[in-house]
């Protein structure tokens, strides 16, 4: 099977041009490892930045949204290229907009791809610091359990924290892949309800078989 990965930040998609060489947490990037956890088997990954010129929102005709546009492209996209499915990830960035634009997108009339849409409140970095066990893992360094990571202003940044004050020399891409390699997928739905709980359930639910 072949899925379309979208998402906003190298973070999320890891190494995109590097050769994958057997080792998910190094190269698969983040979002490609989480979803591999969430929807087992024989699939093959292609991974595309939600901003990337494959698609052009201005070209397409019609009221709605940038976001909105973007997301139907990249429907349009995975269809062309033959893909299965697409899975898409932004950020909510406090924006309240996005989650209805969202929504409306995916539910949109006439499209047949199978497809899966999440929103990460309020980034995808509340998602790597909701469970310290496989953060601290992922560090090699003890870290305390975070408050309710959806109510955190900048998780970004506290990851930056945690990650200058420990050993750990990867990539701060590297350590998100090496997170969702471990993270308990119940503790991070349970922590982050309004952004991960729905979109692990999209996923799990995407029929994949012809």
């Amino acid at each position: 099977m072949k899925v379309l990965i979208v998402a906003e930040g190298i973070h999320e998609l890891g190494d995109s041009a590097a050769p994958e060489r057997g080792d998910e947490s190094d190269h698969a990037g983040a979002l490609q490892t989480l979803v591999r956890r969430l929807l087992p088997g024989d699939i093959e990954f292609i991974k595309r930045a939600f901003k990337s010129r494959d698609v052009q929102p201005t070209a397409m005709r019609g009221k709605g949204s940038k976001l909105r546009k973007r997301i139907l492209l990249w429907f349009r996209y995975a269809e062309r290229h033959e893909c299965d499915a697409v899975i898409i990830l932004v950020d909510e960035d406090d924006d309240p907009r996005r989650r209805p634009e969202m929504e409306s997108a995916r539910v949109q009339l006439g499209i047949q791809i199978r497809r899966a849409c999440g929103l990460a409140i309020r980034e995808f970095d509340a998602w790597i610091v909701a469970d310290e066990g496989a953060l601290s893992a992922a560090l090699g360094s003890t870290v305390d359990c975070q408050p309710a990571p959806e109510r955190i202003r900048n998780p970004k940044r506290v990851f930056e924290e945690l990650h200058e004050a420990s050993a750990c020399k990867l990539w701060p891409r590297h350590v998100y892949a090496a997170v969702m390699e471990k993270v308990n997928l119940e503790l991070l739905a349970k922590r982050c309800p309004r952004g991960f709980a729905p979109f692990a359930a999209m996923v799990r639910q995407l029929p994949l078989s012809r």
